[in-house]
């Protein structure tokens, strides 16, 4: 039998403190839970995962060819 454990970033962990979440009491709750604390840190929507990577390569290309000024 499988089980699955909540596993945190630091810097995320960092910001539940700051904002008054008990870090241990966030990884005992349930997914939906969890995605809703989520939705309002600053790490939402910023995982390998939710990445659009056609688009980054497209940036990185933009960048290479110096048709984006820095």
């Amino acid at each position: 039998m499988l089980e699955e454990f909540n596993v945190f970033h630091h810097k995320f962990v960092d910001w539940l403190k700051l904002n008054g979440y008990d870090s241990d009491e966030v990884t005992r709750m349930g997914d939906e839970e969890i995605e809703s604390i989520i939705a309002k840190s600053p790490y939402y929507k910023a995982t390998a995962n939710d990445v659009d990577w056609i688009a980054k390569v497209k940036m990185q290309e933009q960048f290479k060819s110096g048709s984006i000024i820095q």
